[in-house]
């Protein structure tokens, strides 16, 4: 990789920290979500479960050049989209906060887990590789909601299967949220 790359890569992946002013978290954003839509050629969204699981979740994803299936898992869906959808999905992670959240990837690294169970989410382009876990609980359903919305098609019906795999754990959260506010 050139040093030049190298050089933007940090400038772009630089987190946004507590000390961040408004300023520079929204020019962070606007960065990381031009160099996305830049090399929108190359994007590939990907969400999987980790952890324990009594039944499998299904893990999902979501890419502008063909990718392989990593096997023949029924529970792991691979499907194509086009440039739109994956634009329309970037601002849509810049809505929800993943652009400013997300931890940057270096080539080949392995995302860290937070969580001892939950969705990751990996966002990746030729230029810019990133990061972040959602959790496990109303919230992460929320982002996954809003990724949805902006969804057509057979990536549509991959995201609902995903979803209504987690049907029973949103109504007993959302019960879980009307006694405790």
């Amino acid at each position: 990789m050139s040093s030049t790359l190298l050089l933007c890569l940090a400038l772009l992946a630089a987190p946004a920290d507590d000390a961040a002013t408004p300023q520079e978290t929204s020019r962070l954003v606007a960065r990381r979500a031009e160099t996305l839509k830049q090399s929108v050629a190359s994007f590939r969204l990907t969400l999987r479960y980790h952890g324990e699981q009594g039944k499998p979740f299904y893990g999902v994803t979501l890419s502008v050049p063909a990718v392989a299936a990593t096997g023949d898992n029924p529970f792991d869906r691979v499907t194509r989209i086009d440039q739109a959808q994956a634009l329309r999905l970037i601002d849509a992670l810049a809505e929800q906060g993943f652009l400013e959240d997300a931890s940057p990837l270096a080539e080949g690294d392995a995302p860290p887990a937070k969580f001892v169970s939950g969705y990751g989410l990996l966002v990746a382009t030729d230029d810019l590789v990133l990061h972040d876990e959602l959790g496990w609980d109303l919230a992460m359903l929320a982002k996954i909601d809003a990724l949805r919305k902006v969804l057509r098609g057979e990536p549509a019906k991959d995201m609902d299967l995903l979803l209504a795999r987690l049907s029973g754990l949103r109504a007993a959260w959302e019960a879980a949220a009307k006694v405790n506010p």
